[in-house]
């Protein structure tokens, strides 16, 4: 159970808008903003626990309080993450200078495929 209430965030979407927004697309967007607030907690904590074992090899006292520094740490780490999760990273064959052969091997674009000598009447062959 999200402890976020669902109106400021149906409030947020409406703002940006024009259509009219269902209850389950504002659960599923409470939902999803809990992991990511939960996540960054988590990470923060981490950082911060790391944060005051560097103050203590100081000398310097620990810090009981979670300060924004831990948690600007944290943010990049889960944003990351996020868009690693959610990205679609195949671009498929792009072709940059080099053609990949069926067998695995590279050949390079200046090299011609076809027979030498041989005339078609195939109205898509380029000369």
């Amino acid at each position: 159970m999200s402890s976020l209430p669902l109106k400021p965030i149906r409030d947020l979407l409406e703002r940006d808008s024009p259509y009219h927004i269902s209850d389950d697309a504002v659960r599923e967007i409470r939902d999803f903003l809990d992991t990511i607030a939960s996540d960054i907690c988590k990470n923060s904590v981490k950082e911060f626990t790391i944060y005051n074992k560097n103050r203590e090899i100081q000398g310097l006292g620990i810090k009981k309080r979670l300060d924004t520094h831990a948690v600007k740490r944290a943010i990049p780490q889960v944003t990351n993450n996020l868009y690693k999760r959610f990205s679609n990273n195949s671009m498929g064959l792009q072709l940059v200078e080099m053609i990949v052969n069926p067998g695995g091997t590279k050949m390079s674009m200046d090299t011609s495929t076809a027979t030498p000598d041989t005339v078609t009447n195939d109205p898509w062959e380029v000369e």
